[in-house]
């Protein structure tokens, strides 16, 4: 097969955009990722991408996101790449934070990771990453205390929820 790097872009880009517009209750794996680049070239821009299953989700991060970000003209610096992410991606479940650390120091200059997980998290769980999500949420609650603002998203918020989840970031 012949090494073509912009057709690798080209899916890495469709791949993106498909999943930032999936509904995160019915493709519940997710991450939050943003463009490590200075301002004037997206720089900072992040969103939450949403995939059917973990195994996606990783094969995503590893295989085609960094492609979205730089073209590869040598294949054997993107295979190199990849491999290194694989093995990264592989300690996520068992240690969270610190393969979202050490993908983020093989990605620098790319992309970067603010959180991997399951839409359930978001919703309710105690990460400090979940907690601020949620009291950005709440932001208009200012004479809320701090407590109240990052307690677990009613049934009664959840679409509004979801709304400001596709707009995070952007």
């Amino acid at each position: 097969m012949v090494w073509d790097p912009e057709a690798l872009t080209e899916r890495a880009d469709e791949a993106m955009s498909i999943a930032s517009s999936r509904d995160p209750l019915k493709f519940t794996w997710g991450v939050f990722a943003w463009a490590d680049g200075p301002p004037a070239c997206g720089g900072g821009v992040g969103a939450f991408l949403w995939f059917a299953e973990r195994e996606e989700l990783l094969a995503f991060i590893t295989d085609l996101a960094p492609a979205g970000f730089m073209t590869f003209d040598d294949e054997a610096e993107w295979l190199e790449l990849r491999e290194r992410l694989r093995r990264t991606a592989s300690s996520l479940e068992a240690k969270p934070e610190d393969a979202i650390a050490n993908l983020n120091g093989e990605l620098s200059s790319l992309l970067q990771i603010d959180w991997v997980g399951r839409l359930e998290q978001l919703l309710s769980g105690d990460s400090p990453y979940a907690m601020k999500v949620r009291a950005g949420f709440r932001s208009d609650w200012e004479d809320k205390p701090e407590q109240l603002k990052t307690n677990s998203i009613t049934d009664e918020e959840l679409q509004a929820y979801l709304e400001y989840l596709s707009e995070y970031g952007c």
